[in-house]
């Protein structure tokens, strides 16, 4: 909560705003009651966040690094730490990324890069055993399970005893394409953002 209120600060937001997080019925239940990992990745992901607004580009890589570790889906913030790393005035012209500070974004990689290699190092499940784990998380995963279940059961309807058109995974494909967008949408609106208007 304090590393939250620290990055809405250094983005210029007001700190209350914190109070939406840390007053959350559902983040203190899934946290405290049902004791979910989740909170871990998303202490790194913030942390990695504050490092790269105060361009700190191994910090950010290192943290963003070690929240992929505690949860794959952490690299999907991977862009929007190198958009903020990208961002400081003065650092990028108008219309190409020429400008775009490159010993941040690569400094901000490499050390992505090198901590999830000496995770391999450290870490003693096998190729095959994370390989196993990944494939049945793409299998299974459910995102926004009430928009999962709402989409499951309207082509559950629609393809009726039809086992060519498994719901589940039309499902899955539907999701996971509405947070693709999202995530395009962000990154477009971020990078406009970068670029600022056009001289």
């Amino acid at each position: 909560l304090l590393l939250l209120i620290r990055l809405l600060r250094l983005v210029g937001q007001s700190a209350g705003a914190a109070v939406v997080y840390g007053w959350c019925p559902v983040v203190i239940k899934e946290i405290t009651n049902s004791a979910h990992i989740d909170v871990v990745p998303c202490f790194f992901v913030v942390l990695a966040l504050v490092a790269a607004v105060g361009r700190r580009p191994i910090v950010c890589g290192i943290t963003l690094a070690l929240a992929i570790l505690s949860k794959y889906y952490a690299i999907v913030v991977l862009p929007f730490a190198l958009l903020l790393l990208a961002r400081s005035s003065g650092d990028l012209v108008k219309s190409t990324f020429r400008a775009v500070p490159i010993r941040r974004l690569v400094g901000c990689g490499l050390a992505v890069i090198a901590v999830l290699a000496a995770s391999r190092l450290v870490l003693t499940e096998t190729a095959q055993s994370r390989q196993d784990v990944l494939t049945s998380f793409l299998l299974q995963w459910e995102m926004n399970a009430a928009l999962f279940m709402w989409i499951y059961k309207v082509v559950e309807i629609f393809s009726g005893a039809d086992t060519r058109l498994p719901a589940g995974e039309v499902a899955r494909w539907i999701v996971g394409g509405i947070f693709a967008l999202v995530v395009a949408g962000f990154l477009l609106r971020s990078y406009f953002r970068v670029q600022g208007p056009a001289s």
